[in-house]
């Protein structure tokens, strides 16, 4: 379930989408953000054993802008049409992700069909993982480096949705072109990787939701039986996620939250023989959010992750642990909660036998003006 609620601005009150949105007219919601962050990195390469960092230390500072702005229709209580649009600020489509500078993150209609069931239908940010895949749902400023690595891609497909007002449980099933092959959102017949698109991925997400507003707990799946191409006469991964994540309030001023995930891959490498080798990723990530008691409204947030990756029985190669420990302080210093200025220092570091191609420390320490639209 990724978080769409977290109050990265008021840091008083849950902030949804849906409640945050203008009408325009009669039916028809506006809502977005835009997302400016200024960073300043230091980095210890890795020295020896091959590195390919050209130095062993590095120093870098830059500025970045992206925003989203997001159309809903409601012609009925029951039918909803939306789309979100994402501007990157890139100069080119992403060679990783394969997006544009402008592109499409989400285009569904959805629809309430009664007994509590909502069937929506088109592409959507996937459900798998606690952080935020946006800025106005994070406790911090950046996202997270497990998110990056072990989060699915936005997905295109179906869902069913079960969601009763009575009883704390709810969920979905979900039915996607694919989790993990960013080719797979989109509309094209074949991927770009080679990988079958008749081979769908299947998903499921399960919520209980703890009594008086204390919280949740979240319990996810995702299978992708062919998630990248047929290399070198290996055959396509198939991927196996599992996600317990949950949040407890503990008062009204004091929140914690945690992740667990498991990643298993098969076929995701090539041993010295060229054989198929499998591979495992472990992540863990645990946060505290405090509101502060100040005039300013104002939260703080210390968040720890690790993430293991583990490449099976491969010849040279270790299983590194990456750690990171960050704390961001999140205000609203200008009266409005539309508009946060919030800031972070983040420490990231690497355990493992084999350092090379790898950094020993990493420290970020970032900038943010996040505008919330309208």
């Amino acid at each position: 379930m990724k978080l769409a609620i977290v109050p990265t601005l008021g840091v008083l009150a849950l902030v949804s989408s849906a409640a945050n949105a203008q009408e325009v007219a009669k039916g028809l919601f506006l809502d977005g953000w835009a997302d400016n962050i200024g960073t300043y990195t230091t980095q210890e390469n890795a020295a020896g054993g091959g590195s390919s960092l050209a130095t062993e230390k590095t120093d870098l500072v830059d500025f970045s802008a992206n925003a989203k702005l997001k159309v809903s229709w409601k012609p009925t209580d029951k039918i909803t049409g939306f789309v979100g649009v994402r501007f990157n600020n890139a100069a080119a489509r992403n060679p990783v992700s394969g997006q544009d500078p402008v592109y499409v993150q989400e285009s569904y209609a959805a629809v309430n069909v009664g007994s509590d069931l909502t069937w929506t239908m088109g592409k959507y940010i996937s459900h798998i993982g606690y952080v935020s895949a946006e800025p106005t749902g994070l406790y911090r400023v950046n996202g997270s480096t497990i998110s990056g690595l072990l989060y699915t891609n936005d997905v295109t497909g179906t869902n069913l949705a079960w969601a009763p007002k009575d009883v704390p449980f709810s969920g979905s099933f979900h039915i996607v072109n694919g989790y993990f092959n960013g080719a797979d959102q989109y509309n094209d017949t074949a991927t770009t990787s080679g990988a079958k698109r008749s081979d769908l991925g299947l998903g499921l997400d399960l919520i209980y939701t703890l009594p008086d507003s204390k919280g949740f707990i979240n319990l996810e799946f995702a299978w992708d039986p062919s998630s990248s191409a047929p290399v070198a006469g290996k055959k396509p991964s198939d991927i196996f996620l599992a996600g317990l994540n949950g949040e407890f309030n503990a008062t009204d001023k004091l929140k914690f939250g945690s992740e667990f995930i498991y990643k298993a891959s098969k076929n995701a490498d090539m041993d010295d023989a060229g054989k198929p080798v499998d591979k495992a990723d472990v992540e863990f990530l645990a946060l505290v959010n405090y509101k502060l008691p100040t005039t300013m409204p104002a939260s703080s947030t210390l968040m720890y992750q690790q993430l293991n990756t583990n490449f099976g029985t491969k010849s040279g190669v270790s299983s590194p642990v990456t750690h990171e420990i960050s704390a961001a302080i999140l205000t609203n210093p200008f009266g409005s909660d539309k508009l946060g200025i919030n800031g972070e220092i983040a420490y990231a570091f690497v355990d493992g036998d084999n350092k090379s191609n790898v950094l020993d420390g990493q420290t970020v320490i970032s900038l943010e003006a996040l505008v919330v639209i309208p």
